[in-house]
C-alpha cells in the first residue's frame, strides 16, 4: 500500500562508539495505490547533519517524475521544487568566483547579486529593480541613486530617463541623451519636468 518501504541502501561507519548510526540513506517507498502490473514508487535521499542523531530527507523523486529539494513535491506541472528560508537564494550559479541565484518571499520573486537583492517580481505582476521591495502593483519600479539612471534604452543613439532629487529637495525628471556630467548638468539633456509638471528646459 501507499508508503510501504521497499528497501533502502544505509550507509554507516564506526562514529568511535559504535556501528548504529548512518551518514546518508536511499530509501524507496510505494508512492500511490499499488494495482495489477502497477507499482508506482518514489526515492528518498537522506543525510545527517552534523551534530545530528539521524538522518533526515533533503532530496525526493517521486512516481511522476517530480524532484523536491528540502520539500515534498505538491505542485502538479511543476519537475522541479526548492523549499528554504525566505529572502534568501535558493538557487545559485557561480563563475569566476562571482555567484547569483533567486529565492522568494515577502510576495515576491527576487533575484540576487551575491546576497544582496537586485530585482524583484511581486505577486501582483510589479518589477521592482534597486535592492528595495516596491508596491505590489503591475507597474515598473526601479531605485537608484541622485544623478544615475534609472532607465537606459539602448540603440543607434540612446536615451536616458532618470528621476532625481533636486537641490530644493523636489523631484524632477529628466530625459537625455547619452552625455557626461550630472542630470541636470545640461550636457545631453533634452527634457526636464519638475515634479508639478513645470517644464524647466
Amino acid at each position: 500500500q501507499d508508503g510501504d518501504n521497499l528497501g533502502q541502501i544505509v550507509f554507516s561507519a564506526s562514529d568511535g562508539d559504535d556501528m548504529l548510526s548512518s551518514a546518508a540513506k536511499i530509501e524507496v517507498e510505494v508512492d500511490g495505490t499499488p494495482g495489477a502490473n502497477d507499482l508506482p514508487g518514489r526515492m528518498g535521499f537522506y543525510t545527517t547533519a552534523d551534530g545530528g542523531t539521524g538522518s533526515a530527507e533533503r532530496m525526493r523523486i517521486d512516481s511522476s517524475g517530480r524532484v523536491g529539494i528540502n520539500r515534498t513535491p505538491a505542485i502538479t506541472n511543476a519537475k522541479l521544487e526548492v523549499g528554504g528560508a525566505d529572502n534568501v537564494p535558493l538557487i545559485n550559479v557561480e563563475a569566476s568566483g562571482a555567484t547569483a541565484g533567486i529565492g522568494i518571499g515577502s510576495s515576491e520573486m527576487k533575484f540576487f547579486y551575491t546576497t544582496t537583492k537586485r530585482m524583484g517580481i511581486t505577486s501582483g505582476g510589479g518589477l521592482n529593480v534597486g535592492n528595495t521591495t516596491g508596491a505590489d502593483s503591475g507597474g515598473i519600479q526601479t531605485y537608484v541613486g541622485d544623478n544615475d539612471t534609472a532607465i537606459d534604452c539602448e540603440g543607434a543613439g540612446r536615451v536616458n530617463f532618470s528621476i532625481n532629487s533636486d537641490e530644493t529637495g523636489g523631484n524632477r525628471w529628466y530625459f537625455r541623451t547619452a552625455g557626461s556630467g550630472n542630470f541636470g548638468s545640461g550636457n545631453g539633456d533634452l527634457l526636464v519636468l519638475k515634479e508639478d509638471g513645470t517644464q524647466i528646459m
